[in-house]
């Protein structure tokens, strides 16, 4: 399956991702782990309800200050910025159903899954991390969107 293009918002729902996408850059500058720096943005009816990035659960130390644990590849340590985003909407009582998420990269496939558990319907993101996460999420009907 293929990601959906922008040919189906229209020029007022381009321009708030391109800025939400914005923001989702500017947060993935306070990631904690060299290997990626990934932001993330959720909104609800429009409004922002989390922003975040990739980094070591509160605390922990971060990759920068002990370095990167890999398993398969994967850096152990941090948690990515979906998962701090969603984590910190439930923290607070956060409702995320029927919600978006702006992700810098698209999303792994744990993330994913945790994505489509919080009940977020829209994903949109610029660059192609792997395919595997935006297959498990139209598979399961959400939308999903590279701007």
């Amino acid at each position: 399956m293929v990601p959906t293009t922008t040919e189906v918002l229209s020029d007022d729902e381009i321009l708030r991702y391109k800025w939400l996408m914005r923001m989702a850059f500017i947060a993935s500058t306070r990631a904690r782990c060299p290997r990626a720096h990934v932001g993330a943005v959720i909104t609800m009816n429009k409004s922002i309800v989390a922003v975040s990035y990739n980094a070591a659960p509160s605390g922990s130390s971060h990759c920068e200050d002990t370095g990167c644990s890999f398993d398969a590849g994967h850096c152990i340590i941090a948690t990515h910025a979906e998962i701090n985003a969603i984590a910190g909407c439930a923290r607070n009582g956060i409702k995320t159903d029927g919600g978006e998420i702006i992700i810098t990269h698209s999303p792994c496939h744990a993330c994913a899954k945790a994505i489509l558990r919080a009940g977020i319907i829209r994903v949109v993101y610029e660059t192609l991390y792997d395919d595997i996460g935006t297959n498990i999420l139209l598979n399961a009907g959400a939308e999903v969107i590279q701007i």
